[in-house]
């Protein structure tokens, strides 16, 4: 039988969405959009987050054949589990992919490698110089995106550091009603924020 439509809304394009996506970090729209992804590739209206992980991972690597894809876990697509791999190298070849589609004019532009300098840091970049998104737990911190050299020429990269004993330990001790980072953690992160704004400025010299 045929329904009679008394309201319709019409969400807005995909590429405004994940401009917020990756702006305010919106877990949530995160999920849903390759829970969505996900569910185009299988052709079926129902999946588990398992099935819609293995689903994405596959579709990258029938994508990049020539990029060796072993080893990929995409437990959910916000990237909040620990469980979660991806290797720099796969992180630039979606880069690399995603440069082609404009995914740079989708990304926030961050002055600075995504924290805030302390005393004695190097100086910020430039504005307009990066765009990338950061990604941060206790004891992980990632940073992936677009670099414009000191010669113009735009490089892709992504910088992951972790303390995997650290990690493991808080991941055993974790109280899921508790959400603050502890103090050692906070200290942890703002010596590997540093550590990617030197790695930054480096790169933006050499090439």
């Amino acid at each position: 039988t045929e329904g009679t439509i008394i309201a319709r809304h019409d969400s807005e394009p995909l590429p405004a969405i994940v401009t917020r996506v990756l702006k305010y970090s919106n877990n949530l729209s995160a999920e849903m959009i390759g829970m969505m992804a996900a569910r185009q590739l299988l052709g079926r209206a129902s999946i588990t987050q398992g099935e819609a992980g293995r689903a994405l991972a596959a579709w990258w690597a029938q994508k990049l054949p020539q990029i060796d894809w072993s080893g990929l876990s995409i437990p959910g697509a916000s990237g909040l589990s620990t469980a979660a791999r991806i290797s720099p190298v796969q992180m630039a070849a979606v880069l690399i992919e995603g440069n082609r589609i404009g995914l740079p004019a989708l990304m926030p532009e961050r002055p600075d490698g995504g924290g805030e300098a302390g005393a004695g840091d190097p100086p910020p970049l430039p504005p307009g110089r990066l765009r990338a998104k950061t990604g941060t737990m206790g004891y992980v911190c990632g940073l992936a995106g677009y670099l414009t050299a000191n010669s113009g020429r735009q490089l892709g990269f992504a910088i992951f550091v972790v303390d995997e004993p650290q990690r493991a330990a808080a991941d055993a001790a974790t109280d899921p009603y508790v959400l603050t980072v502890s103090q050692p953690a906070r200290r942890w992160i703002g010596r590997a924020r540093a550590a990617e704004r030197e790695l930054l400025r480096q790169w933006a010299a050499a090439y």
